[in-house]
């Protein structure tokens, strides 16, 4: 229902109360009214006829004014029957036979032979007390229906400005701009229209400014996106709780998985999706606990088609938030270039450089010096050699040149270079030689 029709029934409702209340207390004080006026007529005619015996009047004149009075107390009163009594008998006699429901008063005058048998009819006071209930009860039902219809006028008008308020305010949430009210006047509603108006042009002015952020956040993220699509380097976005949130096209190559939305958020089945080799797979949370989320050097994963990816974990807080930076790399030619250069330059046996990476060597470090500086060569040749493989075999010669190579690398520095040069023959480059 609306609140027009609510306002309208509350006060027609209201009116009604107040006027039963109204209708019953004066039908009551009209009832109680006509009683006391009735006794009070018969007291003041009592009071009369005791003034005029008083004054030693005659007789006849007293008959002829108990006469008047009671023509007088029938004509204001709804009297039926009035006899004048002189003893027991009826010196006078006014109205017609008595009703079956009526009731007869006698009083006596003072100071006279005279009294007076009034009877009234209950039918007729009961009449005269609806006429003045229904009387009542019609007045207030107009004064209701009066009061219901200005009510109402004023209830339309409101009801309409606030209609209007509801569909700018509606029209206002749906984002359109340009949206006021027009209220006239100095009341509250004309002031409500005014602070709607200021509200509304604040809030256009909020979303002009949302718009616009959202504009540059917009094209930030273009670029940041063209920025990552286009590097060869993975990239994966990580939550404080380690949940992949995005990665980078890159990466979704590097891993097979999908772009920019992984195939799932966990960092570890993401990584075990790539199906690395069988010895990785069996240590991935471990892998990437002890590699990743404890900071140390980057990790090589080995996959099954032959590729190694290279990862690398940054950790940040930004403006109290944690959120985490993968980066891989495929170092897979990498890989197999260092492997083909240890195939080249290292010696099979030994696993230490051999003539030919000796020679290189050599070559870069001398090109590298500068003045001032000097550069060393120390050669060793095992003496007795040709006699333990002609006597224990070639086994046991093997593992006196591994051994040896092994104390010749315990006894270089960081920066010299121990090599085998063929058979029973090592030399070591040593940097900085004084």
């Amino acid at each position: 229902m609306a609140i027009k029709w609510k306002w309208i029934l509350a006060t027609f409702l209201t009116h009604v109360l107040l006027g039963a209340v109204l209708v019953a207390g004066q039908t009551f004080y009209m009832a109680r009214k006509i009683d006391r006026s009735l006794e009070l007529k018969l007291t003041q005619i009592q009071s009369d006829v005791l003034h005029d015996y008083s004054n030693s009047k005659a007789r006849l004149h007293t008959l002829n004014a108990v006469s008047n009075w009671a023509n007088g107390l029938r004509q204001a009163f709804l009297v039926d029957q009035i006899r004048v009594l002189q003893g027991d008998g009826v010196v006078l006699q006014i109205g017609s036979a008595i009703n079956p429901d009526s009731s007869t008063r006698s009083i006596a005058l003072p100071g006279s032979e005279f009294s007076l048998s009034v009877t009234v009819s209950d039918t007729r006071l009961s009449n005269a007390k609806k006429e003045t209930f229904l009387l009542t009860a019609i007045t207030v039902f107009f004064l209701a229906l009066s009061s219901c219809l200005a009510m109402s006028a004023l209830a339309g008008a409101l009801s309409t400005k606030l209609m209007t308020l509801r569909d700018k305010a509606v029209a206002l949430q749906a984002g359109q701009t340009g949206v006021r009210l027009s209220f006239r006047g100095s009341d509250e509603l004309a002031e409500l229209g005014t602070t709607f108006n200021a509200m509304a042009e604040a809030i256009e002015n909020q979303f002009g400014e949302i718009r616009r952020g959202a504009s540059e956040l917009e094209l930030e993220r273009n670029r940041l996106e063209l920025i990552l699509s286009t590097m060869t380097t993975g990239v994966a976005y990580l939550d404080a709780f380690s949940r992949v949130l995005y990665i980078n096209k890159a990466l979704a190559e590097m891993i097979d998985s999908t772009w920019p939305e992984p195939d799932t958020h966990s960092l570890v089945d993401l990584l075990s999706n790539a199906r690395p080799v069988r010895h990785q797979l069996a240590v991935m949370p471990e892998l990437i606990r002890n590699h990743l989320y404890a900071r140390r050097d980057s990790v090589e994963l080995e996959l099954e088609s032959g590729k190694v990816l290279q990862l690398r974990f940054h950790m940040s807080s930004t403006d109290g938030s944690d959120y985490g930076i993968l980066m891989v790399d495929d170092v897979s030619i990498q890989r197999n270039m260092r492997d083909l250069k240890e195939a080249v330059e290292k010696d099979a046996l030994t696993r230490v450089m051999n003539r030919r990476g000796f020679d290189l060597t050599l070559a870069k470090r001398v090109s590298q010096l500068i003045a001032g500086e000097s550069l060393g060569l120390m050669f060793i040749d095992l003496d007795g050699f040709k006699t333990v493989n002609d006597s224990l075999g070639h086994k046991a010669g093997d593992q006196v040149l591994k051994s040896t190579a092994d104390l010749l690398m315990n006894v270089c520095r960081s920066v010299d270079c121990g090599c085998t040069m063929g058979g029973d023959e090592f030399a070591v480059i040593v940097s900085q030689a004084y």
